[in-house]
């Protein structure tokens, strides 16, 4: 077959694109995630091969006696040979995952760990996987130069997260469903989220809340008040209170009758939805209509305005999908999405129930890049709107003066870890006497990323993650790709500092 030489962005691009893919036939099967990219890569070219685009075949398997479904002829070894054709190309992966477990190739890959990627090579190779004698290594090259060894202990750290043990799926493999049309990369989870660039937060300083009222048909014996409540009250007096995402545009700023002071705030998705999170009853206002706002930025106070019975939040949240029809969502649900995103640990609990509204929305939510939609960060030139790091992130390719490692993964994690870095430094510094600037600490925190010793103490950047009290103030982070906080269980532990 033809062999395509990828460039370093389209690699980068496979990369994100199907890296968590393999993360969760890792956790299923017990397949390193490290040797399904690297085979995906090989044989489908960088998914540039004629069968990756015309058929979804990413692996180059044949039809063979046993495949019922359609075949695309490939001229291969000489001969044209009828290859199968997947209806995604998630079917694709899922069939290798088959393929590898089948009896000839457990005979020598069972007994292995799943972080043994070199072993498993060389089992899939006396299995007769492939005849090349040189396979083995040349999988092992583009495991190394590209990093992927990572990604199988990032597969174990989503399945600690998620409370299942590696390979739980081994020996039901055949229970994987087709989606004749679907494109869903995950399976299991009913939530599957797009990868979103930027700072999130939690609306108020507490990762512990307390909800007085839940969601749904209610009857406080209130006169005037709501039946049908739309969001969840949160227990709070006088709290600060926070924008939850980046470039947030306030399509409300006031006092509003029954919500006495109000705000909501607007922020836009990449599939062209927007998400509408409104704040009610609150004792201050510090926007106005028509401000842009982002993550962590201080929108108001909580109080006691309006129809109350006391000081609390009302935290709702809306959808207004790309045809601009709009729904009301559990707001609980958003808060496990906000969770998610920061790797910061979120319960809300209902006074009434005692039930965690949280646990089980996060439970069935993935965040996984998504191939059909741009992110807010590749519609930078195709919007208009630009911004410091990103011009500089262009300067600095333009004068050659940024190099790549030749790691895909540490170049896709570099830039995300030099913000948690410069966020850390600043917030760092107010603890001491003065203050560091953004330009200081952006320094500092590329210095850090090169390697190179730091004059000043960074404070932990990784997020605790036991159920304690956080300071989201603090632990407000700049969420990363599917990457963000996978780093292996042993490292993590060496370098978690707990943030004062």
């Amino acid at each position: 077959m033809f062999k395509f030489m990828a460039t370093f962005e389209e690699q980068v691009d496979f990369t994100r694109k199907y890296a968590q893919l393999a993360i969760e036939q890792h956790i299923k099967y017990g397949i390193p995630a490290s040797v399904t990219l690297a085979q995906m890569a090989v044989e489908s070219s960088w998914d540039k091969s004629g069968l990756a685009e015309r058929a979804n075949n990413l692996f180059g398997v044949t039809a063979g006696s046993s495949w019922k479904g359609p075949t695309v002829k490939e001229y291969d070894d000489n001969r044209w040979k009828d290859f199968r054709v997947y209806n995604s190309k998630e079917d694709s992966i899922e069939d290798h995952s088959r393929v590898l477990l089948g009896s000839n190739y457990m005979r020598y890959c069972a007994h292995l760990s799943s972080t043994d990627h070199l072993g498993w090579i060389k089992g899939i190779k006396a299995a007769g996987y492939a005849t090349a004698p040189d396979y083995v290594s040349s999988i092992e090259n583009v495991i190394k130069s590209n990093g992927f060894e990572k990604l199988d202990q990032m597969a174990l750290e989503q399945a600690a997260q998620q409370g299942v043990q590696i390979g739980y799926m081994r020996g039901r493999q055949n229970e994987y469903k087709s989606s004749s049309v679907s494109s869903n990369i995950s399976k299991e989870k009913k939530y599957i989220l797009s990868f979103i660039p930027g700072t999130f937060s939690l609306p108020m300083n507490t990762n512990n809340m307390i909800v007085t009222s839940e969601r749904g048909e209610r009857n406080l014996g209130l006169k005037g008040a709501s039946r049908n409540h739309k969001g969840i009250d949160i227990k709070a007096d006088n709290a600060p209170l926070f924008a939850t995402e980046d470039n947030g545009r306030v399509i409300q700023a006031g006092f509003s009758g029954k919500g006495g002071n109000t705000v909501s705030i607007e922020y836009d998705r990449p599939d062209n939805s927007k998400v509408v999170v409104t704040y009610m009853h609150l004792s201050k206002i510090q926007v106005k209509e028509g401000d842009i706002v982002n993550g962590h930025q201080q929108i108001g106070v909580s109080g006691a305005t309006g129809n109350v019975t006391g000081p609390h939040l009302h935290f709702q949240t809306d959808y207004i999908d790309s045809q601009g029809n709009k729904k009301n969502l559990d707001s609980a649900a958003y808060l496990a999405e906000i969770s998610l995103r920061t790797n910061i640990p979120v319960r809300a609990i209902s006074e009434k129930s005692k039930v965690d509204l949280v646990a089980s929305y996060k439970s069935e939510m993935a965040i996984l890049p998504s191939s059909t939609q741009l992110s807010i960060a590749d519609r930078i030139n195709e919007n208009g709107y630009d911004t410091d790091e990103e011009r500089r992130r262009r300067e600095n390719q333009q004068d050659g003066s940024q190099e790549s490692t030749g790691d895909l993964l540490a170049d896709l994690i570099a830039p995300l870890l030099k913000s948690a870095i410069s966020l850390a430094i600043q917030l760092s510094s107010l603890d001491e006497q003065g203050s560091v600037s953004k330009e200081d600490a952006d320094l500092q925190a590329e210095k850090e990323v090169m390697g190179e010793k730091a004059s000043i103490k960074v404070e932990a950047y990784h997020s605790d993650r036991e159920l304690a009290a956080v300071d989201v103030n603090k632990l407000s982070q700049t969420s990363s790709a599917i990457y963000e906080s996978e780093i292996a269980v042993e490292k993590q532990q060496q370098n978690q500092i707990k943030m004062s």
